[in-house]
């Protein structure tokens, strides 16, 4: 896993460090937000690369453990079925498609305390509609688009 994390945290650097170049296209107002996650991006990956390097951090280990391709099972589902809710969320609105990513992410992701669950998931919607709906003014879709 030291590899992995040490990879992967150097690609994430990296592709932050060409996006934030990209992201100098935009007005001043409009690429602020996307430096701010790309500096948080950089700093959570610089602490996971610089945690391989520690003998006590590394020896503990990550990860859920094993080695073989069934441990990336997970990952994986919840990723595509992420992607997939992103890009139908245009077609049917984002809510509705974050109420349904949520509620298929519960086997794929084992979920036990569903009522937290579902807290969390309506804490987390109001949370995203008042920072970018409110704050940002930047608008989420909210229903089919008309054809």
């Amino acid at each position: 896993m030291l590899w992995v994390n040490r990879i992967v945290g150097v690609a994430l650097i990296l592709v932050c460090a060409a996006l934030w170049q990209i992201s100098a296209d935009y007005p001043e107002m409009a690429r602020l937000f996307p430096r701010v996650i790309f500096a948080i991006i950089v700093f959570f990956s610089a602490l996971m690369v610089g945690r391989t390097f520690l003998p006590a951090a590394a020896a503990g280990g990550s990860g859920e453990g094993g080695t073989s391709a069934s441990v990336m099972v997970r990952p994986v589902l919840a990723f595509v079925a992420t992607s997939l809710a992103l890009a139908v969320s245009t077609y049917v609105g984002f809510f509705l498609a974050m109420v349904v990513l949520a509620a298929a992410l519960v086997p794929i992701l084992g979920v036990r305390q569903r009522g937290w669950y579902a807290f969390a998931t309506v804490v987390l919607l109001v949370v995203v509609y008042v920072v970018f709906v409110i704050v940002l003014n930047v608008p989420l879709t909210l229903r089919p688009p008309v054809l």
